[in-house]
Order: structure tokens, then C-alpha cells, then sequence
């Protein structure tokens, strides 16, 4: 199905939230790789790992880290939880380091651009009146970058993650 018929089956569907905006539903989303596009990394990597280390390696290395922060409650921001989870899996492969690859690696994190079908994504959820929420914990500037026209939050807590409607420092709010 296309883009457009998407839109029209959304946009057409009867839905009690045009009606009365306080029904509207919210759609939570995560930013890193559901929303950014972590193949933009794949060259960083092949240039200073070889064929040793890929991008989705690294990245489950990522979310197991992340998931951890949380549960343990340490404040971790992306950039941090990614270049601990590159020296963990750099350290696996006894390989080394390099602060080139950590600037190549960790920096190019804060420059993700969205998936090609995000942004037409976004826009059909926005017209058939969904409000739209990002997640993250990304540093503040990455998440206002991130924002696509939402609403970005910051998680703060295990319990954010538990219960995403409950408590959110907002940093970047348009009206959609």
C-alpha cells in the first residue's frame, strides 16, 4: 500500500478524535533507530573496525546498556551509553579504540537522520489527528533536533519508562 493510500484510509476513517480534541489519541515513539537511521554509522565503523564490528552489534550492545542505566536509575544520555557500549564491544573483539573512531562513531550518533519514511509517516498520523510524542535520552540539543515537528521529551526515570504518560521534562513542543 502507498504512502498516499495510507493517508486517505487514515484521513477518511471516521474518528471521534477530530471531533473533540481532548479524545485525541497520543502516539509514543522512540527515537534511536525507530525513528533515526543508524546506517549512516555503518562506514564509520567499517573504516576503523573492518568487517569485526557492525552497526547492529554495537547497537544491541546499546539497548542492553541502556536498559540497564534505567533499571539501575544511573542518568545516562545516548552519546554516553553509546561509547560505553563501543568500548565494550571493541574490548570483545580485542580490539583498540582510537579517539578517531570514538569522535567518528560517538558524534556521527548526534547527526542521525530519520528513516526516509518518517517524516511522510509523521505527517499522515498528523492529519488523521494523532498527537505525536518522541522519546529519548539523547541530550537535550539532539532531542530538539529530533523533534520532526512533535512533541520531544526527555525519560527521566525507570518510571517513565514504566508509565510514558506520567512525568516528562518537555524540551521541544510544537503544536500539532
Amino acid at each position: 500500500m502507498t504512502w498516499e493510500a495510507h493517508e486517505e484510509a487514515l484521513v477518511n476513517k471516521p474518528c471521534c478524535c477530530k471531533e473533540r480534541s481532548h479524545m485525541r489519541p497520543v502516539l509514543f515513539f522512540d527515537v534511536n533507530e525507530s525513528l533515526l537511521d543508524l546506517k549512516v554509522l555503518e562506514p564509520h565503523f567499517k573504516s576503523h573496525f573492518g568487517d569485526k564490528i557492525v552497526v547492529s552489534e554495537w547497537f544491541e550492545q546499546v539497548i542492553q546498556t541502556a536498559m540497564l542505566s534505567v533499571i539501575l536509575g544511573w542518568s545516562r544520555n545516548f552519546a554516553e551509553v553509546g561509547r560505553s557500549a563501543l568500548a565494550m564491544v571493541v574490548d570483545r573483539h580485542e580490539l583498540s579504540l582510537t579517539e578517531d573512531a570514538l569522535v567518528d562513531i560517538v558524534g556521527g550518533m548526534k547527526k542521525l537522520p530519520p528513516h526516509d519514511d518518517v517524516i511522510p509517516g509523521l505527517t499522515i498520523l498528523k492529519s488523521a489527528g494523532f498527537r505525536m510524542v518522541a522519546l529519548t535520552n539523547s541530550p537535550v540539543a539532539v532531542a530538539e533536533f529530533v523533534a520532526l515537528d512533535s512533541h520531544a521529551c526527555l525519560r527521566t526515570s525507570a518510571h517513565s519508562r514504566r508509565s510514558p504518560a506520567n512525568k516528562f521534562e518537555a524540551i521541544a513542543i510544537s503544536d500539532i
